[in-house]
């Protein structure tokens, strides 16, 4: 196993392997992420280089991919992918029972709690706030659009604020299914969703001249 340590973009950032023979590639390169860096997807760090490459790695952890070329390999940072909550708590968390780890603890004190981090399928140690659910109006149209987890182990809400001032729920998604709803009634909620593999862009609308709507909000529980 080969293990490489990663902290940042630039070079004296992450850890590099310069072979100077040809190197027979193979076995498992074990990815880990310093100081919460989380990069974007499609990030390359070329971390080792030979006089001629052959093989390829059997496989390669932490949400990472390898590239080849004939004497340098690279590995590629993707979206991290966890099956559940548990996994996604272990993974970024040395102690999945410390405080830090709970669901409501908010470690890296951005304001989301760890339970939203994991819904939007965030670094829990990255300060960034980019990529957050965002609502814009189009003419006469409110639209709230998010990017969740697919499939998902926990409930999904839209809420919305009215004049009154009290947060409405105007849509779930209950944990393990594909269909948002709108709450008590069975009927479906106005949320269309695009996406491939573990993301789903999430997009509900509203003809806002129907409606007071002042305020939207994501929530997450766990059933």
């Amino acid at each position: 196993m080969l293990n490489i340590e990663i902290a940042g973009p630039s070079a004296p950032e992450f850890d590099r392997l310069a072979i100077s023979a040809p190197a027979v590639l193979g076995g498992t390169v074990n990815v880990a992420r310093l100081g919460g860096y989380a990069p974007a997807d499609g990030t390359s760090f070329a971390f080792l280089t030979a006089n001629s490459l052959s093989g390829s790695f059997a496989s390669v952890t932490g949400g990472f991919s390898a590239e080849y070329t004939a004497n340098s390999a690279s590995l590629v940072a993707g979206m991290l992918e966890f099956a559940t909550l548990g996994e996604w708590t272990e993974f970024y968390f040395d102690d999945p029972d410390s405080l830090d780890a709970q669901p409501g603890a908010d470690p890296n004190r951005n304001g989301i709690p760890n339970l939203m981090e994991y819904a939007l399928n965030r670094d829990p140690h990255s300060p960034d706030r980019s990529g957050m659910p965002a609502a814009e109006r189009i003419g006469d149209l409110l639209r709230f659009k998010f990017t969740r987890i697919y499939p998902a182990d926990i409930d999904y809400l839209i809420q919305a604020m009215g004049e009154d001032g009290e947060w409405d729920t105007v849509a779930v998604l209950p944990a393990g299914q594909n269909q948002w709803v709108i709450p008590g009634t069975g009927r479906p909620a106005p949320v269309a969703e695009s996406g491939t593999g573990r993301a789903r862009i999430a997009v509900w609308t509203e003809d806002a001249s129907q409606s007071d709507r002042r305020l939207l909000r994501l929530g997450a529980a766990i059933p």
